[in-house]
């Protein structure tokens, strides 16, 4: 592309933030709770002793509300995952409109935007889940939150001050599941790398947290009759897992879903052994798996013939895909990385910034000759 520009592709998703300049990838939970000062145990260390600087962020904004505009001190990312013993989240479909939202949206805004300090994003590319990429009262909602000037201020777990300015000046959108599919078929420059697989008759699964999305493309047009929507995410999985860990642990509450995650990573809980903790993750993975692959291999029965490639996306995908492997025996499987649905809506930004810059160099083009016409019947009269 002639002219540097800026593109970031934020895939918000209901447990994490994937967020990618094409560049560099950065993964934030997607958590935000009231700021607390941090004790040395409330940091997360690297292999040489160092603090992870996004381990504990404290985000600084304002945001205009009914009453006015107010400040918000919000912890974000994976301290507030630690902090937030409630272990709340906003599941809601509109959650856009939360302030919540913006703090979290900003704070990756300021992350993942190249450059220090004021900055402009000449496309924004943010995805939807099947049921409202269609829908434009949808993507209006979420363009009037996202477009404009966002101002924050954060700090890291290292000290590092972040003070960004940063301009949006346009938002694209697309479904998650394409977004997805895009991130195999594109290259860094928006164009078809992968013609192959673009000529085939693919269907995606895109296993999210919270959701699951299917699709089909022929030609890379769309098969609607393979749509399909559920709330089947990973997180159907962990509270599997939680229930199991309240009967192990003879308690009357079980531990928050969101929990979940962490209790893998460290791979201990209370009253449970480890080999207990990985055979009831084994189990749960493997029954989500199950209840997948049969749900996918229904809807496709009366195309198997047809069907040239099952890609299993988002970080669901990546995680089941051991069990996936076991019960599906019957397609070309292709598994994609929890950063797929944001490196693929970054691409189709690229292409999208470049049509429109080949459109009006056309148009401008085109417009020449009727201006010189415009000219010459002019100078004919002044004659």
């Amino acid at each position: 592309m002639a002219k540097k520009i800026n593109v970031v592709s934020i895939d918000d998703g209901y447990h994490d933030y994937k967020l990618t300049d094409g560049e560099k990838d950065i993964l934030l939970p997607g958590y935000s709770t009231e700021w607390v000062e941090p004790s040395k145990d409330d940091l997360e260390f690297d292999d040489k002793g160092q603090i992870v600087p996004l381990s504990y962020i404290k985000a600084e904004t304002v945001i205009e509300s009914t009453r006015g505009p107010e400040e918000y001190v919000r912890l974000v990312g994976s301290g507030a995952l630690e902090q937030d013993i409630d272990g709340s989240w906003n599941g809601s479909p509109n959650r856009h409109i939360s302030p919540d939202f913006l703090v979290i949206f900003r704070t990756s805004l300021a992350l993942i935007t190249p450059g220090e300090g004021d900055a402009v994003v000449d496309l924004l590319n943010m995805n939807l889940p099947v049921e409202y990429a269609e829908n434009e009262e949808r993507i209006e909602r979420l363009r009037k939150r996202v477009v404009g000037w966002h101002k924050i201020r954060l700090t890291l777990a290292d000290g590092t001050v972040l003070e960004r300015e940063i301009n949006v000046k346009e938002l694209v959108t697309n479904s998650q599941p394409f977004a997805a599919y895009m991130s195999v078929i594109l290259n860094d420059d928006g164009e078809i790398s992968n013609r192959e697989l673009a000529i085939g008759y693919n269907v995606l699964v895109d296993i999210g947290a919270r959701t699951q999305n299917a699709y089909g493309w022929e030609m890379l047009k769309a098969r609607r009759n393979l749509k399909m929507q559920s709330q089947d995410g990973i997180f159907t999985a962990y509270e599997a897992m939680a229930a199991r860990i309240k009967t192990l642990q003879g308690k009357d509450t079980a531990i928050a879903s969101i929990k979940i995650p962490q209790i893998l990573k460290r791979g201990q809980v209370s009253n449970v052994s480890p080999a207990e903790l990985e055979q009831i993750r084994d189990r749960s993975y493997e029954e989500l798996a199950v209840k997948s692959v049969t749900r996918i291999e229904s809807k496709m029965a009366t195309i198997e013939n047809q069907v040239d490639n099952v890609i299993w996306g988002c970080g669901g995908g990546e995680v089941l895909e051991p069990f996936i492997r076991e019960f599906m025996l019957d397609y070309p499987m292709i598994f994609l990385n929890r950063f797929s649905v944001a490196r693929g809506g970054w691409k189709l930004a690229v292409r999208t910034y470049k049509e429109r810059q080949a459109a009006e160099k056309a148009a401008k083009q085109a417009a020449t000759p009727a201006k010189q016409v415009a000219a010459a019947k002019s100078e004919e009269v002044q004659s």
